[in-house]
């Protein structure tokens, strides 16, 4: 098994530079342009730049998107985008700055060739992580046959649009919070055999991690809570145990060291430690009235439509409910609330993407009910029927997402636009 994840991360590294390798800098689908660009700008403006606008390449923040302002008159370098996914980005940017320093064939500024692979290698990098650690949780958790669980990662891969923001789309964060996702998940179930100072310290560094890439995504940490349940009188008793003095202290120590440079940067640019970069925008202005069916059907970047093996994830919770009650009935309200609140968003497109973007690092909880139904379709008589069925759903999903990239240029309900992108007849589709 790890042999074989060290092999998908060689291969799927080429793949993903390979795709890149007709964009350049200015071109929306590189890897540093619009939103991606405010995750990475961080680290040339603290390794190379000094935090100074003034020495940034000039128009470098129009070349990239207009995603960050470098604020020559107040000596400010402005950014919405949380810091945490450049931090996690760090060592493989240093791996391209060195290797452009000692190259001589590349500029050592921050925005060349290298740095743009690295940003590849880097996705590519967490989201293997999060899928083999995924791996050993679910082998351990339910004891299923390794071949239930090895299919469950394959579906969850093939059949959702993990594979578009792990390798085409790599430096948004989702895929990062699903690595962190894939942590906690791993902690909670490896906990056995380790002691609670050492969990609790590694829990709250990938839990603060999950917060301070995308606050809404603390969502997620409810399922601390409802793991080691058998019932809702269980689950106060876990939260119980974070309000005794040690384990609180061990939270705020290590909240404050991941949320630092955040906290920093705010006070940087506006003399505060808390500020809503965000502000400017309506953010949740749909709560009373949430676009959920959008969300969820539309076929511009609608769940459904780019994520087929969602469905199934969903019907899997039936059958997690027989093994592990409480962890069904955690996923299905996490799930509710997440759709509920990314509906409720101002935007509930959520842009340029392919699919609800939102949803990816979700996947790493969802997969637990999928193997639970996998894991019963092994059952049957019919199952090598019923998982063909699955996989052929799951490769029609991949060949849509693979041909997918970029912008849904149509009205918000047009069907015949998405038929066209099935049937790979329009020019406006595929990535090369």
């Amino acid at each position: 098994i790890y042999y074989f994840y060290i092999f998908a991360f060689f291969v799927l590294c080429i793949q993903s530079v390979w795709m890149h390798k007709n964009f350049p800098i200015e071109h929306w689908r590189n890897e540093m342009h619009a939103d991606k660009a405010g995750y990475y700008i961080y680290l040339p403006a603290v390794f190379i730049y000094d935090f100074s606008p003034e020495k940034f390449p000039p128009d470098i923040e129009k070349t990239l998107g207009m995603s960050f302002h470098l604020d020559t008159k107040n000596n400010k370098i402005v950014d919405k985008y949380f810091c945490t996914v450049s931090i996690m980005q760090a060592p493989f940017f240093l791996a391209a700055h060195a290797y452009s320093k000692m190259s001589n064939k590349y500029p050592p500024d921050g925005f060349s060739k290298p740095y743009q692979k690295a940003i590849d290698i880097a996705a590519v990098f967490y989201m293997i992580l999060g899928l083999y650690l995924l791996h050993l949780s679910l082998l351990k958790y339910f004891n299923y046959k390794s071949v239930v669980v090895i299919i469950s990662l394959l579906l969850t891969f093939l059949g959702t649009n993990m594979y578009f923001y792990g390798i085409m789309d790599t430096g948004m964060s989702h895929i990062y919070s699903f690595f962190l996702f894939s942590w906690v998940l791993y902690l909670l179930i490896h906990r056995q055999g380790m002691k609670d100072i050492k969990f609790h310290i590694l829990l709250a560094i990938a839990s603060w991690g999950i917060i301070i890439i995308r606050p809404l995504n603390g969502l997620f940490l409810l399922v601390i809570i409802a793991w080691n349940a058998d019932n809702f009188n269980g689950m106060w008793t876990a939260l119980k145990e974070f309000f005794k003095p040690k384990i609180f202290l061990i939270w705020l120590v290590f909240g404050l060291i991941i949320c630092g440079p955040q906290l920093a940067y705010w006070n940087y640019i506006k003399g505060s430690y808390l500020y809503n970069t965000y502000g400017y925008e309506p953010g949740f202005s749909n709560l009373l009235s949430p676009k959920i069916g959008q969300f969820l059907f539309a076929p511009l970047n609608g769940l459904f439509p780019y994520s087929f093996m969602v469905v199934f994830m969903l019907a899997g919770i039936i059958f997690l409910v027989r093994r592990k009650p409480m962890i069904a009935y955690g996923t299905a309200i996490i799930f509710l609330l997440v759709v509920y609140f990314s509906s409720s968003w101002f935007v509930p497109t959520y842009g340029c993407g392919c699919g609800q973007r939102n949803i990816v690092e979700y996947y790493s909880l969802l997969i637990f009910p999928l193997c639970a139904l996998v894991n019963y379709i092994f059952t049957l008589r019919s199952k090598y029927i019923l998982i063909s069925l699955l996989f052929l759903v799951a490769f029609l999903n991949f060949k849509i997402v693979y041909h997918y990239w970029g912008c849904y240029f149509y009205d918000t309900w047009d069907w015949k636009y998405y038929i066209d992108l099935i049937r790979y007849n329009n020019k406006n589709w595929g990535p090369y």
